[in-house]
Parts: structure tokens; sequence; C-alpha cells
């Protein structure tokens, strides 16, 4: 489909297809400089994380003069939800690395299957924290109605 481009209310060309200027290209650059940061520091946050769900599982047995803290299935749920945490969290770094890696190679090489592949890792990146969102947001939602109806039942005991 032909397009006739404007700018600055005068007209430039009419094409086929997307331009990517050079003010793109390095705006695309940038956001791969900075997206590279993000994703290595995400990577090193899940271990992080990670290390500190293993952590759960032993506190108290360290020492014995350490009262234990929190039960057995208080650790063992705090050690499940970190892993849980930590292991979507290096996912999501993971994909935005490849994804700023592809991109920064395309753009560099002039590659454009290599770009792609980096969109398309992008394009994954957000799908995934799209799904998380909608579980979050339906996990949200579940605990809301559970406290209501826990207040409903609760509230003329209390009375």
């Amino acid at each position: 489909m032909e397009e006739t481009i404007y700018h600055e209310n005068t007209i430039i060309e009419e094409q086929d297809d997307l331009v990517f200027t050079e003010n793109v290209k390095s705006h695309l650059l940038i956001f791969a400089k900075w997206g590279r940061f993000i994703a290595i520091v995400a990577c090193v946050a899940s271990v992080l994380m990670i290390l500190i769900g293993f952590s759960f599982l032993f506190i108290g047995q360290l020492s014995s003069n350490i009262p234990a803290f929190g039960g057995v299935i208080y650790k063992i749920f705090m050690f499940i939800l970190l892993l849980i945490y930590g292991g979507l969290y290096a996912v999501i770094g993971f994909l935005l690395l490849r994804a700023t890696s592809s991109i920064k190679l395309g753009i560099k090489n002039n590659n454009q299957q290599t770009f792609e592949n980096g969109t398309n890792n992008l394009q994954n990146l957000f799908r995934l924290l799209g799904i998380i969102t909608i579980i979050g947001i339906c996990i949200y939602a579940l605990l809301i109605i559970i406290l209501g109806i826990s207040y409903a039942f609760i509230s003329p005991i209390l009375n």
C-alpha cells in the first residue's frame, strides 16, 4: 500500500515500506545498550533470588544458637516462591539480552535477518510479560474475592 510521508507539513516521498532513518537506528542502538544493561542486571538478580530461596531452606539449621525462622511450610513456600520469581526473571533477562544483542548486531552489520530475530525475541518478551501481567491480575482478583468472602463470614462472628 502506497503511503505519503509528511514531515513538518511537507511531502517527502511516496513509498511502500517503513523507512529506518539514521535517527531511528540511533534510538534502537541506545535501546539495545540500555536493554543489555537491564538484561544483565535481571540475570544477576535472578541468581540472587534463587540463592536466597535456597537459603530459606537452611535458615535456623546453621547454628543452634539462632532460633528457627518460621515453620517448615513457610520455608518451603518461600523457597518455591523465590525459585519461581528467579526463574521468571532469568527468562525475562535472557529474552531481553537476546533481543538487544540481535537488534544491535543487525543494525551494525545491516543484516535484516538478525534484526528480525531480535524483534521476534522482543515480541516474545512482551508476550511473556503480558501473560505474567494477566496471571497477576487474576491472582489479585481471586485474593480480593477470597478476602471479601472471608470477611463476610468472619464479620458476624466478631460482632
